[in-house]
């Protein structure tokens, strides 16, 4: 590093720039830049800023202020409309979430039944809880139509590009079960075959217990299922 009292090339050697800006620095008595000095602002002028501040109070969604709708309305680039949103005013862009619709009745029973449950599953019991479920899978490829792409110098054929669509395709439904020690292995229900009471009471019998079994040994553990209407039904509820 220099030190006082270097030459002015051995100053430029070791900071790596020229002898004419350590002159200029030395002259100057400082390394920083003076007030008002490089290109003035005009984009991002102060005027721009509270303009793009004000039509974000009014609508706050990107759907109505995008970068490239902002920078459209206040003639600029979008690059330095997200310079004026970004680094100005300090925005991000937040997604929207989904969410369930609650009354307060069926928040109130939640919280309650959630109460129950820590209670009831305390001393890392929760680790031998069961949870099942079901899934019906159409069985047609699945496609991105604004990212799943092809390459090529020419436009390819129609059909190496068609992605066929059925109204009625044909579907597989598929039972597991998961615990926070393994999951069970997927079970495929044959074709036309409705999960009825009796269809998934053998599923528990054939492929629940016995995995449960091997899992959990001696231990206790608790089987968790959905609320479908066929897992209410007295044969299933006396099964378990």
């Amino acid at each position: 590093m220099p030190s006082f009292g270097d030459s002015m090339g051995k100053i430029a050697k070791d900071l790596r720039i020229s002898k004419a800006t350590v002159q200029t620095a030395i002259e100057r008595g400082t390394i920083e830049d003076r007030p008002g000095r490089g290109r003035k602002k005009t984009a991002r002028s102060q005027q721009n800023i509270r303009r793009a501040k004000a039509m974000i109070q009014r609508n706050p969604t990107t759907k109505a202020n995008s970068y490239r709708k902002l920078a459209k309305k206040l003639e600029i680039s979008h690059v330095q409309a997200w310079q004026i949103l970004r680094e100005d005013l300090g925005l991000k862009p937040w997604k929207y979430q989904k969410r369930q619709k609650l009354t307060e009745n069926a928040k109130q029973k939640r919280l309650d039944r959630c109460r129950a449950m820590l209670r009831r599953f305390s001393r890392r019991r929760h680790r031998n809880i069961v949870f099942s479920d079901e899934k019906l899978f159409d069985i047609q490829q699945a496609f991105n139509p604004q990212n799943n792409r092809i390459w090529a110098e020419e436009e390819p054929d129609s059909e190496e590009r068609a992605v066929e669509r059925t109204q009625k395709a044909e579907s597989v439904m598929v039972w597991a079960a998961i615990t926070a020690l393994g999951k069970t292995p997927l079970v495929f229900v044959p074709q036309n075959v409705k999960i009825n009471k009796e269809v998934y009471t053998d599923v528990l019998e054939r492929h629940l217990l016995p995995w449960a079994h091997t899992i959990f040994g001696d231990d206790e553990w608790t089987f968790q299922q959905d609320g479908a209407p066929g897992h209410k039904a007295y044969l299933v509820q006396d099964w378990l």
